[in-house]
């Protein structure tokens, strides 16, 4: 995933875009994402083990809302359509610290529990789950050719 992600960066020259991902509403993202912003991404953000159920709930709904139209991925059942070809809307524009490097920040945050990305528990299963879906979405922009 980070090879892809600096694939989709190194194609836009690592410019700095002025396309916050889901800036329409901040109440979409995550609390830590929104405070990690606000203290200008000095430091990585903590979860609490506690708080890692609320975080993902929280990203999932985040990057949902930040999807195009013809993604359904909260009603996804089965392989996701083909990529190439297809409007990546906003995602298409999100470059830099406020694009994508958010939702990578944010995977990074919850998998820092080493405990989540082995064995069977949900909140492992769901992180590996929206790696393989920030994957597709990587993939999807290098196949309908980013635009730099």
């Amino acid at each position: 995933m980070l090879n892809l992600w600096t694939r989709v960066e190194g194609l836009a020259r690592f410019r700095l875009g002025n396309v916050v991902l889901g800036y329409r509403s901040t109440d979409e993202r995550p609390a830590a994402l929104t405070q990690w912003v606000n203290i200008r991404r000095v430091k990585p953000m903590d979860i609490a083990r506690k708080d890692l159920k609320k975080f993902a709930t929280d990203f999932w709904r985040w990057w949902v809302h930040v999807q195009p139209a013809w993604r359904d991925v909260a009603g996804l059942d089965g392989p996701s359509p083909d990529p190439a070809g297809r409007d990546w809307g906003e995602l298409r524009q999100a470059k830099g610290r406020n694009g994508l490097a958010s939702v990578i920040a944010c995977l990074h945050w919850w998998g820092r529990h080493h405990t989540l990305t082995k064995g069977p528990d949900a909140l492992g299963r769901q992180w590996r789950e929206a790696v393989a879906d920030v994957t597709y979405v990587l993939e999807g922009l290098l196949a309908a050719g980013w635009e730099a």
